[in-house]
């Protein structure tokens, strides 16, 4: 007896990538997304004065803890690297690579000043 041939609608649907739990990747997406989202935190004068106070003190090498709000993520960020640039001007810092914006960081210490690139 001849084997029939397969439509190529039930030959594409072999090919298709098997999902178990059906929805499962789309709720876990939603829900980290979810989760990230947050309110720009409302700093105290103090908070401000603390911050600049390391601001003020910062020397290219040194490494350095920022936590600071990211604008497309709605999400605060926790980075920690070797502080490497400031431009008081354009109101960033670069942190490594990273360029941070200063009215953005809501938490900032120096961890080892002992760094020197």
């Amino acid at each position: 007896m001849p084997r029939q041939k397969m439509t190529i609608e039930k030959r594409a649907k072999i090919f298709l990538p098997f999902d178990a739990l059906e929805g499962f990747r789309d709720l876990l997406k939603s829900k980290a997304q979810d989760k990230k989202k947050e309110d720009v935190r409302i700093l105290s004068e103090e908070d401000l004065k603390d911050i600049n106070n390391v601001l003020s003190s910062l020397k290219k090498g040194m490494l350095i803890r920022v936590v600071f709000y990211n604008t497309k993520e709605k999400c605060y960020i926790e980075k920690t690297g070797v502080f490497t640039k400031m431009n008081i001007n354009d109101r960033f810092i670069m942190v490594i690579k990273d360029k941070i914006i200063i009215d953005d960081i809501s938490e900032i210490e120096i961890l080892d000043d002992e760094l020197n690139i």
